[in-house]
């Protein structure tokens, strides 16, 4: 891995960045966490307006039995303004990248690993749908909120362990969670919050980019000025040593 680390009599490789990942000799057991890229949220580039919250990166945590080999990882890049995440992947399993958030005016959130917000000003706006637990890899992810319903508040995005809020609900991005076992306190996956503050367990807040190698999406802005992206994804492989 980019880092290796020994951990309650667990060896565990941390990659952050692409690598591989080779065993030679033997074969075992191993538990891997795969998290991929957030969304961006979707604000318009000038107005007042603010786009949804993106979405965080699907997280698959699975037990394998690997032999011999060497065995690519790839890390998914954060979504850049109003574009999904970049998927991550390792052992054939693949994390999608979160969903951008909704863009400014009337926009619903993008469908992903786990879904982004809508955006602020039509309260029929939609949150986008997860992806991830349906996918081949199965996994977590949660939809993103909508907008409103009875005010015109944009939706946080969904995350790993929960779903985005709508409007009225404040706009908070979903939980994300915590794999302990690998030896970090770290969120993963979490929804960015909606152009406001809110949330402890990872959701990024507004107008900032998703923290990186967590999978988070990023916190929904007003238009004009910076705009924000996801935060990279991940991958961790543990076994007993």
């Amino acid at each position: 891995g980019n880092s290796t680390s020994t951990v309650s009599g667990h060896k565990v490789h941390d990659f952050q960045s692409n690598g591989t990942f080779e065993i030679t000799a033997g074969a075992g057991e191993v538990e891997v966490l795969i998290v991929g890229g957030g969304g961006s949220e979707g604000g318009a580039g000038s107005g007042c307006h603010a786009g949804g919250g993106g979405g965080g990166g699907g997280v698959v945590n699975r037990f394998l039995t690997l032999g011999v080999g060497k065995y690519a990882v790839v890390i998914g890049a954060g979504g850049l303004w109003r574009n999904n995440g970049g998927n991550s992947s390792a052992f054939g399993l693949v994390a999608l990248g979160g969903g951008a958030g909704g863009p400014t005016l009337t926009g619903n959130g993008n469908n992903g690993g786990s879904g982004g917000g809508s955006s602020r000003h039509t309260n029929s706006n939609q949150g986008g749908n997860a992806t991830q637990p349906s996918s081949d890899a199965g996994g977590l992810g949660n939809n993103g909120g909508g907008t409103g319903p009875t005010n015109t508040n944009p939706g946080g995005g969904g995350g790993a362990g929960g779903a985005g809020t709508n409007g009225n609900g404040g706009g908070i991005g979903g939980a994300g969670k915590q794999f302990t076992q690998f030896g970090v306190n770290t969120y993963f996956g979490a929804g960015g919050n909606g152009n406001t503050s809110g949330g402890s367990q990872g959701q990024t807040q507004g107008s900032n980019h998703g923290a990186g190698n967590t999978g988070a999406g990023a916190g929904g802005s007003s238009g004009g000025g910076t705009r924000y992206y996801g935060g990279s994804g991940r991958v961790m492989i543990r076994y007993a040593v």
